[in-house]
């Protein structure tokens, strides 16, 4: 006769709840109607910086909404953290405010390694209504301690954060 362990129930019993939370958001994403918007080409990526944007994306979403960035290590280094700045806007092109950031900039951090020539793509959480995003590279570390950093952050963010 088989024992049945307490660890074993406890293990069942999540693997079932799990399994209902993943059937009832599905639903309920399905049952929304999704708001993406593309960008065009709502990215700049300079020269000489180590990381480039292959795209960006916003994508409505129940809670908050989700932006999206793809991108690549261009270099022969492993990158330890990633900082990108997103400008935000609803979907007539109007800046949006960031509850958490006050502003209509916000500023994203990514700590996953990556490896060099290696692409990815990120997912942050961003301010209800902001459909439409520019990004810009800020800042990379490498894990050998050196950092590359954008010098004219500033000057863009104050040049695109009131325009679409």
């Amino acid at each position: 006769m088989a024992v049945i362990k307490p660890k074993d129930v406890l293990l069942g019993a999540m693997i079932f709840l799990m399994s209902i939370v993943v059937l009832i958001g599905y639903g309920v994403v399905q049952n929304q109607k999704q708001e993406v918007m593309q960008t065009k080409q709502g990215f700049e990526n300079l020269a000489e910086a180590p990381i480039v944007i292959n795209s960006i994306k916003a994508e409505d979403a129940p809670m908050y909404n989700e932006a999206t960035i793809s991108y690549t290590n261009n270099t022969n280094k492993i990158i330890g953290q990633i900082e990108f700045d997103l400008l935000l806007f609803d979907k007539s092109g109007n800046p949006i405010v960031d509850t958490s950031s006050h502003s209509s900039n916000k500023h994203i951090i990514n700590k996953n390694q990556l490896l060099p020539n290696a692409s990815v793509s990120g997912k942050w959480y961003i301010q209800k209504g902001a459909l439409i995003i520019k990004a810009r590279l800020d800042k990379v570390v490498f894990i050998d301690g050196t950092t590359w950093n954008d010098p004219d952050m500033g000057k863009w963010i104050e040049r695109e954060i009131t325009k679409y």
